[in-house]
């Protein structure tokens, strides 16, 4: 779904794109951040406890891949600082 509102609020820097685009950046953290209460309740099923940890590292690795889209995605949009005269303010900046 976010991918879809991605594509459909396009790459210009506007209010509602930069909403989206900081909605696919967070949301990725926190669901990284809660990765053991996401899996609680699959671990203790019945009387013994059941290893998740590849189950675990996909979930990382997938909702990493959401966070390098949004990273991306700021990069399209001209909002991240690539260039040396992102920093400096003596250089002309980059065309």
């Amino acid at each position: 779904m976010q991918l879809f509102m991605a594509w459909m609020s396009g790459t210009s820097v506007q209010i509602f794109s930069i909403i989206i685009t900081v909605m696919i950046l967070f949301s990725p953290i926190k669901a990284i951040m809660n990765v053991s209460e996401v899996f609680t309740p699959l671990e203790k099923s019945g009387k013994s406890t059941i290893d998740l940890t590849p189950q675990k590292l996909s979930y990382v690795a997938i909702n990493l891949g959401a966070v390098l889209f949004g990273l991306y995605r700021l990069s399209v949009m001209g909002l991240l600082p690539t260039h040396s005269s992102d920093w400096l303010p003596f250089l002309p900046p980059k065309r």
